[in-house]
């Protein structure tokens, strides 16, 4: 309360003030009464925006609401229904509706769907962050505009930074996308949603092994469209390039779940490491499939022209193509052998799968089994100089035959036609008998004809021997060879009929050298088979 100075006057007692005493007081009086009221104003002020902004002023029961309350005859029975609303949509599990319940996409609350989407937006953010998108580098991947720019800029980014290239569409490309570094990882979101597709007589992808050595590389779920006009033979899906200057491996690579449609090549190798081993060794190739673009045909669904390398796998491939399927070899003397094909299937023409060793070359240690050829494939297997090697399993449906040439060795089960050219080779001391080939029929009433054709060399002059005819020795001496079945039955000489009725009844074909010096004869053997479900293995 203000602090008033008295008057003095009569009516308190006092002697009276004189006016000039009474004046003062009265000012000073008035200015602290103003001074009292202003701050008795400021303090309710104060206090009357604090209560509007106090949560607790009122009790909820307290508060008086003028108008119609639609739906509740009262405020706190409409806060009530608001928050059963409240309830409702979020925080109950029970079905409050259809829209509702739909909203909850499973979960017991609307907050538990928020919470597992927010999880699922940042695991796919790590995701993406773990690869690369050509779109990101200006992409288009429609098919119809030219990507090569940026498809090549978004897969040196991915080499550099050791992230997966993601293609998820269709890249036309006017150049070769390149790789000459680090380990890539190239994965397309399937075969038929993501490809690569060029118009021009180029590889689509170029590993560049004279820059680097490539291991753990992967292509996966992707298509390769060769829409060439005119000359294709450079066209290929996935080319392996390389020369023998450079001795870098490609060692442990999987190429998965590919299609190849109408490149003159599905996987092409020209690497060539100028020695026996072609440093090609370890890799996986599965799911590989070819097929026509057009009036363009796959000519060959995986070729590599100089050697095999080591241990390779080809495994559920389904091929169709006009030239060759698998193919080794024909440009070069490296190794070919240890591979491993399985459960692939092959159509269209030409060999289905083909290797040309060299003279002086490894060729050894091919197993072949659970394949099937179909129709228009001319030769199942087209060998050339190759030792060692078996067929188990197979399936001969519309191929006409198989080819081996200076081939010996190998172990053919259920083939329908064998033509081996040269198919054993031996050294024959004299006066010995050298057996060629055993024929072991492994189902009841089966027949074949079968024919042998004997050659000899003699330090090194070719020329060839039939029935009763001779063969003019280095030294003068003449040598006569016969073929004779084992059992000595039968018309002795190059053509025999057999017909067998027991399971594993089998006849031996040999070879009878006769003379004074036939110590440096060879012989070679040409068997062709007409008949089924017989299993042919050299001795």
């Amino acid at each position: 309360m203000a602090d008033i100075e008295i008057i003095k006057g009569a009516d308190n007692g006092n002697p009276p003030d004189t006016l000039r005493q009474m004046y003062p007081k009265v000012n000073r009086n008035f200015q602290r009464l103003n001074s009292e009221v202003e701050a008795n104003k400021m303090e309710a002020d104060n206090k009357l925006e604090a209560h509007k902004n106090s949560t607790s002023a009122h009790a909820a029961q307290n508060i008086t609401y003028s108008g119609d309350i639609i739906g509740a005859s009262n405020v706190k029975q409409a806060l009530d229904n608001t928050k059963q609303t409240i309830d409702d949509l979020i925080l109950g599990s029970g079905d409050s509706g259809p829209e509702v319940a739909a909203a909850r996409g499973g979960h017991a609350t609307l907050g538990d769907r928020l919470d597992a989407s927010d999880a699922q937006v940042v695991e796919l953010e790590k995701k993406t962050d773990s690869y690369i998108d050509p779109r990101e580098f200006g992409a288009i991947l429609d098919g119809e505009n030219d990507d090569y720019a940026p498809m090549q800029a978004a897969l040196e980014a991915s080499l550099d930074q050791g992230k997966e290239l993601f293609i998820p569409g269709k890249a036309l490309l006017s150049s070769s996308l390149m790789i000459t570094h680090g380990t890539p990882k190239i994965r397309g979101a399937g075969v038929g949603l993501s490809a690569l597709i060029t118009k021009n007589n180029i590889p689509l992808l170029v590993f560049d092994t004279d820059s680097s050595q490539f291991y753990y590389s992967s292509v996966t779920d992707l298509s390769f469209v060769g829409d060439v006009a005119g000359d294709r033979s450079n066209n290929a899906g996935v080319e392996i390039r390389g020369t023998s200057s450079a001795k870098n491996f490609f060692n442990y690579n999987t190429f998965e779940n590919l299609l190849f449609k109408g490149t003159y090549y599905g996987i092409r190798s020209t690497k060539s490491s100028g020695e026996p081993e072609n440093l090609l060794n370890w890799n996986l190739f599965t799911q590989i499939k070819t097929t026509n673009y057009g009036v363009n045909n796959v000519e060959h669904a995986i070729k590599f022209e100089f050697g095999s390398g080591t241990g390779n796998v080809f495994d559920a491939c389904n091929i169709v193509s006009m030239t060759s399927g698998f193919e080794w070899g024909g440009s070069g003397d490296e190794n070919i052998g240890d591979i491993t094909i399985s459960d692939c299937q092959f159509g269209g023409g030409g060999s289905a799968i083909k290797a040309k060793k060299g003279a002086t070359a490894y060729g050894s240690n091919i197993t072949i089994t659970g394949c099937q050829w179909d129709a228009g494939i001319q030769y199942s297997l087209d060998f050339l100089n190759m030792n060692g090697f078996t067929v188990q399993g197979c399936n001969w449906g519309g191929a006409t035959s198989l080819k081996l040439e200076g081939c010996s060795n190998y172990s053919i089960h259920g083939a329908n036609s064998l033509e081996s050219t040269y198919g054993s080779m031996k050294h024959t001391p004299s006066n010995a008998t050298t057996d060629l080939f055993s024929l072991a029929f492994n189902t009841s009433y089966e027949s074949a004809y079968i024919e042998i054709v004997t050659f000899g060399v003699l330090q090194g002059v070719g020329t060839r021997i039939s029935r009763n005819a001779f063969l003019i020795g280095y030294d003068g001496s003449t040598i006569s060879v016969n073929t004779v079945k084992e059992d000595k039955t039968g018309t002795s000489g190059n053509q025999i009929n057999h017909t067998t009725s027991q399971i594993g009844n089998a006849i031996k074909i040999s070879a009878q050298l006769q003379g004074g010096s036939a110590g440096d004869t060879l012989i070679y053997s040409q068997l062709n088979v007409i008949g089924n479900r017989y299993n042919v293995v050299t001795m």
